[in-house]
């Protein structure tokens, strides 16, 4: 079939030319090969990708933003950098490698890194927990009456006594 394929293709082009085109050695073998691509694989070369079953009783629209984005590297109700930085990092945090849930506040952090033998950088983003973000970036957070930093309500802080303690 490749040889008709061939022929109909340069019609005007002797066997030899033709033969010497699209023919090449490869590994040993005289294997059919285009200039611009690989080798044409046979059967048994062709990768096996499998395909990953949904889990559970999961549905794109029960609100699990978390799992679908980091499925599809999409969801409707989030930005797009946000979803392809989950799919990216397979649902884990780029600083402590736990999975984040819904609940989690998450936080972009964009480094700087230079790119090798050349006065350029390139912005690499990743995705962390809000705590995580804190304690990477090392900045002096600017506390508001002690209970708000960033405009998110946290806890007070205690009489030294963990919540997690029973009296």
């Amino acid at each position: 079939m490749l040889w008709a394929w061939a022929k109909r293709r340069h019609p005007d082009k002797s066997k030899k030319w033709i033969y010497s085109r699209y023919w090449k050695r490869w590994n040993g073998k005289v294997e059919f090969k285009a200039e611009d691509t690989d080798k044409l694989l046979n059967h048994h070369e062709t990768p096996i990708r499998r395909h990953v079953k949904v889990l559970g009783n999961r549905s794109p629209f029960d609100g699990e933003w978390v799992y679908w984005a980091t499925r599809m590297g999409r969801y409707p109700e989030i930005n797009d950098k946000l979803a392809n930085l989950l799919k990216k990092q397979q649902g884990k945090c780029a600083h402590c490698g736990l999975y984040f849930k819904e609940e989690d506040i998450l936080a972009i952090a964009n480094n700087k890194i230079a790119l090798a033998g050349k006065n350029r950088y390139r912005m690499e983003s990743k995705l962390l927990h809000q705590h995580c973000h804190d304690k990477t970036t090392k900045v002096n957070l600017k506390i508001v009456g002690g209970t708000e930093r960033y405009g998110q309500i946290t806890e007070e802080p205690s009489d030294g006594k963990s919540s997690w303690q029973k009296e």
